[in-house]
C-alpha cells in the first residue's frame, strides 16, 4: 500500500508538472495574467480555520503568491496517490479513458472548492475560461495515467513475457531443425539395409533354440545311460569268461 501512494504521488507530481508547464505556455502564447484564485482560495481557506495568512500588504501577497502554487501541488499529488492506490483499476483502462477520468477528478478537486468558498463560480466563466481550465487538468490526467501504466506490474510482467518469447524463439527453431535432420539420417539408416536382411532368418530359430538345447541334453544323457550300459555288460562277459577258464578239465587222466 504504501509503495502504491509513493508510485501515485511521483505520478501526480509528474502530471502537476505537466499541468503547470501547459498553464504558463498558455500565459505565454496569448499574454494572459496569471489566475488569482489559487492565492484567494488558499486565503478564504485559513480565515476559515481561523489561521489567517500573516503579514500586511506586500508581504501578505507574496505569501499568498506561493501558497497558492504549492495548494495546487498538494492537490495534484494526492490525487496521483489516491490514484496509485485504485491503479489496478486504472491499468486496466485504456490511456483516452483512464486520462479522462484523472484529469476530470483533478478539474472537479480544484473547481468545487472554489465555489464553496466563494471565491469564483464557474458558471460564470467564459468559453476561453474553461478552456485556460481543462487544457491543463486533461494533460494532467494523461501524463498521470501514463506514469501509473507505465509502472504497473502487468506491463512488467507483459514486458518480461514478451523477452522470454523471443529468446526462446531461436530454441524451439533449432529443436525443430535438429528433430528433423535426426528423422531424415534415421530414415535413411535404415533404407540402407536389404529388404530381405530380416526376412531371410526363419521365424522359429530364435524360438527352436531352446527346445533343441533339450533335444541335445536328452541326447547326451541317452549316450552316457547307454554307454554305462555297455560297460557293465562289458565287465560282466569278461567275469563270466574267466570262470569258464577257471572250471575247464586240464588232467589228462580226467578226460580219459
Amino acid at each position: 500500500m504504501f509503495r502504491a501512494l509513493l508510485r501515485g504521488a511521483a505520478a501526480g507530481a509528474a502530471g502537476t508538472t505537466a499541468l503547470n508547464a501547459v498553464t504558463y505556455l498558455d500565459m505565454a502564447v496569448r499574454a494572459r495574467p496569471a489566475s488569482s484564485t489559487p492565492q484567494q482560495s488558499v486565503e478564504v481557506l485559513a480565515q476559515k480555520l481561523g489561521h489567517p495568512v500573516p503579514g500586511e500588504g506586500e508581504r501578505h501577497e507574496n505569501r499568498l503568491a506561493g501558497l497558492g502554487p504549492l495548494n495546487g501541488i498538494a492537490v495534484g499529488v494526492g490525487i496521483g496517490a489516491v490514484a496509485g492506490l485504485l491503479r489496478p483499476v486504472l491499468a486496466r483502462l485504456s490511456l483516452p479513458v483512464g486520462a479522462t477520468v484523472i484529469g476530470a477528478a483533478a478539474l472537479a478537486a480544484a473547481n468545487i472548492p472554489m465555489k464553496r468558498l466563494g471565491v469564483s463560480d464557474p458558471a460564470t466563466w467564459s468559453a476561453a475560461d474553461w478552456v485556460s481550465d481543462v487544457v491543463p487538468h486533461a494533460a494532467f490526467g494523461l501524463v498521470t495515467h501514463a506514469t501509473l501504466r507505465a509502472g504497473s506490474p502487468s506491463s512488467a510482467v507483459a514486458a518480461a513475457a514478451a523477452g522470454k518469447a523471443a529468446t526462446a524463439a531461436p530454441a524451439r527453431t533449432v529443436t525443430a531443425a535438429s528433430r528433423k535432420a535426426l528423422t531424415a539420417a534415421s530414415r535413411k539408416a535404415f533404407t540402407a539395409v536389404p529388404r530381405g536382411a530380416f526376412t531371410a532368418v526363419p521365424r522359429r530359430t530364435f524360438a527352436a533354440v531352446p527346445a533343441k538345447a533339450a533335444v541335445i541334453e536328452a541326447r547326451g544323457k541317452a549316450l552316457a545311460a547307454a554307454a554305462a550300459a555297455r560297460k557293465a555288460a562289458g565287465s560282466r562277459t569278461a567275469g563270466s569268461a574267466s570262470f569258464r577258464a577257471d572250471s575247464s578239465p586240464t588232467d589228462d587222466s580226467t578226460q580219459r
